[in-house]
């Protein structure tokens, strides 16, 4: 799997309908759908985000494909949306001075929520427009109605942030007619262009720089503060080591060989192994590294002796555990203990 191949979701942004089969089943979809979807979730997360592959993307949307923009599971999705579920970006968006900074604050930022989406701002005379564009690996209409959702929400952080009236927003959108799109998005027709060649949200140039009325300096700082950390650490997770220490993590004892990895990364052992390398480590060290903690968490919180310990992580003797030990901790097991418990 190259590297463009991982796709990555920010958790918060979707957890808010993954915490409950009530919220679930009322804004998305079937109680079968909730379960696949968080069984989806815990194997792929990591931190504050999902990473998955091309190929688990397609397998998961084609659960939901089906649903229409009309239909109640994504009608309803919107009204339970708030700054809360974009994290730090949603508090940047509902604490911007005005739409301008809004708009591309949001388009800068946006890529730690999404891999799937794309967002691009220009200016012409007469409009500031938000391109939104998902990704192409999503079916037709599991894109559109993310592009509707999205809208949704933007209106609702837009009615808390200004005095404007929704109604001066023009909508592109590339899905079809529909009358329900326009009650769900609560606009007419003149204000929304359907089976448009992208998906833009416009709002007029002249009402751009009109101040919000909760426009919070501290609250933007914060924010910019959290979405720093938040993309290093999307920038670390999104490493090959990473990724192959997490899949290791998520196993018992009995731990996939280098060519299991490989094979589940679609790439072939040399391919990972040079991959691995321009990282400074090889498969070797992660698999003994994530030994070594789990035996550090036997040893310090199971109470289990080192010659045991060595055993059950798949070391082959105590040589060869205590060897490896003392090289990622620079410790022998003994004296890690001693030093532990002193």
């Amino acid at each position: 799997m190259a590297q463009s191949d991982q796709q990555y979701i920010y958790y918060p942004a979707i957890g808010i309908f993954l915490d409950s089969p009530e919220r679930w089943t009322e804004h998305i979809g079937t109680e079968a759908e909730r379960l696949l979807a968080l069984q989806w979730a815990s194997a792929q997360r990591k931190g504050n985000y999902l990473f998955f592959p091309s190929e688990q993307l397609t397998f998961f949307t084609t659960h939901f494909q089906h649903k229409k923009i009309t239909d109640r599971p994504w009608k309803s999705i919107g009204t339970s949306s708030n700054a809360n579920s974009l994290g730090p970006l949603g508090y940047l968006l509902v604490s911007s001075d005005h739409a301008l900074q809004t708009l591309e604050s949001m388009a800068k930022h946006y890529e730690i929520v999404s891999s799937l989406m794309a967002l691009h701002v220009t200016k012409d005379s007469e409009f500031l427009s938000l391109e939104i564009t998902p990704s192409p690996l999503l079916p037709k209409l599991f894109a559109d109605n993310l592009v509707i959702t999205m809208i949704q929400s933007m209106a609702q952080f837009g009615s808390r942030m200004s005095n404007n009236d929704w109604g001066i927003v023009k909508l592109d959108l590339t899905c079809p007619e529909d009358p329900a799109v326009l009650t769900i998005l609560e606009k007419d027709i003149t204000a929304c262009t359907f089976n448009s060649p992208s998906n833009q949200f416009r709002i007029p140039i002249d009402t751009t720089r009109e101040p919000f009325p909760f426009a919070n300096i501290d609250a933007q700082n914060m924010a910019l503060a959290q979405i720093q950390q938040l993309r290093q650490e999307l920038q670390s997770a999104r490493t090959l080591s990473a990724q192959i220490t997490q899949m290791l993590s998520a196993v018992g004892n009995n731990f996939p060989t280098m060519e299991a990895i490989a094979d589940t990364l679609n790439v072939t052992s040399r391919t990972l192994q040079r991959r691995l390398s321009t990282e400074n480590t090889n498969f070797r060290e992660l698999l003994n590294s994530v030994k070594i903690e789990r035996a550090i968490y036997y040893m310090t919180k199971k109470n289990q002796p080192p010659k045991q310990v060595a055993y059950l992580v798949g070391f082959k003797d105590a040589s060869s555990f205590t060897k490896a030990f003392k090289r990622y901790t620079g410790k022998t097991p003994s004296d890690y203990l001693l030093h532990h418990l002193t």
